[in-house]
């Protein structure tokens, strides 16, 4: 498909107004290296959506450290070793979706700190919980198998003490902006960085800071 194909089909699902913006966001990332996000949150006890999963058969569990670390090897699953053993130092939790015992899916949750991207990581603390680095196989892609991953993770999740859910949104991705809010999370803040010649800055609205969430700068990177 074409640029211009992608465009027409952009506009097409989404409108003018909101393809503009894409367009925007899209150059304010690239040429001044700056981005917003939206902080969203589940209270997991006021919501309780539907699972969303559309395929039968499907199971969801937690999968603990060894199990993970054996699953990694498939080459079909996008796991590095090093960012499994990291992960679970960290005590971070995987849960993932199986398929006649086939995992078809996973997904992260951290009680502390995270990756987010190259640049920054995130921090969370109780009764928060953070989602990151989900992942469905391609022929699984379309029958919201995360989604209904999520659900599942935010219920167990709950069991352990974590009542919400937090995960930060580009505001121009406007589909997993629609998915949230169908899934019961609520926008609660804007959270924007920069990236000027390698100097990090951070900017949360006064919301966002009541949640104690936050960016970090990647361990290793000093922040200014």
């Amino acid at each position: 498909m074409s640029k211009l194909d992608k465009l027409k089909a952009h506009i097409q699902r989404w409108g003018w107004w909101r393809t503009l913006y894409f367009l925007v966001m899209r150059a304010a990332a690239r040429y001044l290296k700056l981005e917003l996000f939206v902080l969203r949150v589940r209270d997991t006890a006021a919501t309780n959506p539907e699972n969303p999963c559309r395929l039968s058969g499907v199971t969801f569990r937690e999968v603990d450290a060894d199990e993970i670390l054996t699953l990694a090897r498939d080459p079909d699953v996008p796991l590095g070793r090093g960012f499994v053993r990291a992960a679970t130092r960290r005590e971070d939790l995987a849960y993932g979706a199986f398929k006649d015992e086939s995992l078809i899916a996973y997904l992260w949750r951290s009680t502390s700190t995270a990756p987010h991207n190259d640049a920054c990581w995130v921090s969370v603390s109780a009764p928060y919980s953070y989602s990151y680095n989900s992942f469905s196989k391609p022929e699984f892609r379309g029958q919201r198998i995360v989604p209904g991953l999520l659900l599942y993770s935010d219920e167990e999740m709950m069991k352990k003490g974590y009542t919400h859910r937090a995960g930060i949104v580009a505001t121009s991705n406007f589909s997993s902006l629609a998915m949230g809010k169908h899934l019961g999370s609520q926008v609660i803040g804007h959270i924007a960085y920069t990236n000027w010649f390698g100097r990090i800055q951070y900017f949360r609205s006064r919301s966002v800071s009541e949640t104690g969430f936050k960016l970090l700068p990647k361990p290793g990177k000093v922040e200014r």
